[in-house]
């Protein structure tokens, strides 16, 4: 499962944890797993409707939207050129009554009716509606999360690259380091279009497209346009994630690729090859990024 979707699923959890936490007055024990089974059909009408209630209350719906987003930003595998209509196509046909039905299951055999009543009267007041209000903050530590994540898996790499377990980065041309830069560059240019919520619209976001950051101006007129120096860029963004593309404009070129995602390292793939957010990483800031290639 990637890690976007599993820090989801965490903070979420987290979250009722400290509502049934605040509600009952209890510390929080370790969750007994359980699975929807036939049982659930026989639940009172009347338990039924309270986690509907429930669920309605704490925006389960935005959170499974959340989760098909994430979907849709990481199921394309690295290299693998899947038209926009197919995945159009696709989401089309998601039922989520389905995930939705699944959860209120769930949440009906770790809790009883007495309980549900607990969580809804905690839910419902002052301090439960200022927990609801606070939705950008869950993102902002889902995002948070997940970038720590990411950054620990590049640090790992890197000392891996370090010891000679994997193979060293190869010696870039002047044409393949200023691509480099102009990638670095979106990093902060994303982080301020999305907590500055530069394109007013209450929700919390990367940048979809190269032409937001534009208009917020936030990166050079250059990538902006798609094209710089030897290079053409393609960015793609959602609420948790995002990632841009430089591919050589030549058919011909010997030239690596590049992709940069919401970890902020740039990553590499050689000739022919379109890079993904596994493929090899440029950790850190080596030194010949301010100077020129050693090629």
């Amino acid at each position: 499962m990637p890690r976007g979707k599993i820090l989801i699923g965490l903070a979420m959890a987290a979250w009722l944890h400290i509502a049934v936490a605040h509600s009952q007055g209890r510390p929080n024990g370790p969750m007994q797993y359980a699975t929807p089974t036939d049982t659930q059909d026989r639940e009172a009408d009347s338990k039924k409707a309270k986690l509907k209630e429930f669920m309605e209350l704490t925006n389960q719906k935005e959170v499974i939207s959340a989760l098909l987003q994430e979907f849709l930003m990481l199921s394309p595998k690295d290299g693998e050129d899947i038209p926009a209509r197919f995945w159009k196509k696709f989401m089309e046909e998601v039922d989520t009554g389905q995930i939705e039905e699944s959860w209120r299951q769930i949440y009906g055999l770790h809790y009883n009716e007495e309980e549900i009543d607990e969580i809804l009267k905690f839910v419902k007041s002052p301090a439960g509606k200022k927990v609801r209000a606070e939705r950008k903050l869950l993102h902002s530590l889902i995002w948070g999360g997940k970038l720590w994540a990411q950054k620990l898996a590049v640090r790992a790499r890197t000392q891996m690259q370090e010891q000679g377990f994997v193979p060293k980065l190869p010696a870039f041309t002047d044409e393949e380091i200023d691509a480099i830069r102009s990638l670095r560059t979106l990093t902060r240019a994303q982080a301020i279009f999305r907590e500055g919520d530069k394109d007013k619209d209450g929700v919390l976001a990367f940048a979809p497209n190269l032409s937001q950051l534009k208009l917020s101006r936030l990166i050079d007129e250059e990538v902006a346009e798609g094209a710089k120096g030897a290079y053409t860029f393609t960015l793609v963004g959602g609420r948790y994630d995002w990632r841009c593309v430089a591919m050589p404009a030549g058919v011909t070129s010997d030239l690596h690729s590049f992709i940069i995602c919401a970890d902020g390292e740039v990553r590499f793939a050689p000739k022919g090859r379109i890079p993904g957010c596994k493929s090899e990483v440029i950790p850190g800031r080596p030194d010949w990024m301010d100077r020129k290639g050693r090629r």
